[in-house]
């Protein structure tokens, strides 16, 4: 796999990079989404908190090219000017298949111990998140994580996490429902599989575009993305990013 090109950007010292899907995390401590929180909601508020505090920039990498709307914390940034964007960070498919493949065995064992991961796709589903986060990147990266969700279930790798998730009573958004039953998603459950291995791979586009900048800055990446983090220094060779330690 070919490195991305360096993003061009001249004020990554004293910055700090942190994804939407963190940033909203951290802004449902403070204002819960439909009555529910990020599972670890607490601990990511206090580290966005401190940066924006101790008056960091923000470097906010981000699939396409809009970070949407109900950021709360994007927006704070914003009106100080001091948050620079990286589009267009979607890995290509050739990218996406190639580290799925090595990472899909170590992000199942992840998903099947990570008794807060459904919770956190229920999060993620609900109205206030769907409008923000998931209008952000095309149907296209969770369809063409659909093979690689029927592979792990049909092996026998999510049974712990899908029971988790009908316990949970994860369902699809209405606006998503319509997916469920095609050739790529067979059903509400492999969509909400398929969706959590769109999100944790992603971590890694970002990783690598941030650990591109001068100054690397440190990168807070969502707790989903642990699995995916904690792999991929021996598989690839890339600039190492600094990040801060991540609960298990």
């Amino acid at each position: 796999m070919n490195p991305f090109t360096a993003p061009k950007c001249d004020w990554s010292h004293d910055a700090v990079a942190a994804d939407v899907t963190t940033l909203l995390a951290a802004s449902s401590f403070v204002k819960p989404f439909s009555g529910l929180r990020d599972p670890r909601a607490d601990y990511l508020f206090e580290i966005v908190t401190t940066d924006y505090c101790n008056g960091c920039k923000l470097i906010l990498p981000l699939p396409r090219d809009t970070p949407g709307h109900g950021a709360f914390f994007v927006d704070l940034w914003a009106a100080d000017s001091a948050v620079k964007t990286l589009t267009d960070s979607e890995m290509t498919d050739s990218e996406f298949h190639e580290v799925a493949k090595l990472l899909a065995p170590g992000l199942a064992v992840y998903l099947e111990g990570a008794t807060s991961a459904a919770q956190w796709v229920a999060f993620q589903f609900t109205p206030e998140n769907v409008g923000c986060h998931m209008s952000r990147a095309d149907d296209h990266s969770i369809f063409r994580a659909g093979p690689l969700a029927q592979e792990l279930i049909s092996n026998g790798s999510l049974n712990s996490f899908q029971t988790a998730l009908r316990g949970a009573a994860v369902k699809p958004p209405s606006a998503y429902a319509h997916h469920a039953g095609t050739r790529e998603i067979p059903s509400e459950i492999h969509f909400c599989i398929a969706y959590v291995i769109s999100v944790a791979l992603r971590r890694l586009s970002y990783a690598r575009q941030i650990g591109a900048l001068p100054d690397s800055p440190i990168y807070h990446y969502h707790w989903i993305g642990n699995p995916v983090r904690r792999q991929v220094a021996g598989i690839f060779h890339f600039n190492a990013v600094a990040e801060h330690r991540q609960p298990q």
